[in-house]
């Protein structure tokens, strides 16, 4: 076996390596890829069941609240109309 030959199978060896090489590398990215898509889609699932709760949060405590809060608002004016407040006497005085 002259130093061709040894060329020729290191060529060989090499070529197998590197097919076995990408074949490992590309089953590592695939089992990779269905773990992460698992992972995302419960991620995903999770996102959603948090919209969900914070939806039923806005429609059971938020908008009531909102609409009380405006309630007591329309009353503060309205009797704001009818009865002079504090600020308005303390300012006229002050001029004087």
């Amino acid at each position: 076996m002259d130093l061709a030959d040894v060329r020729d199978w290191i060529i060989v060896i090499y070529g197998a390596v590197g097919v076995v090489a990408t074949i490992i590398v590309l089953t590592l990215i695939l089992i990779t890829y269905a773990k992460v898509s698992r992972i995302l889609d419960s991620l995903q699932t999770a996102a959603d069941n948090i919209r969900d709760t914070t939806s039923v949060i806005s429609d059971v405590i938020v908008r009531p609240f909102n609409k009380i809060r405006s309630f007591m608002e329309s009353i503060r004016k309205a009797i704001g109309l009818f009865v002079p407040t504090e600020g308005k006497k303390g300012s006229d005085q002050s001029e004087q």
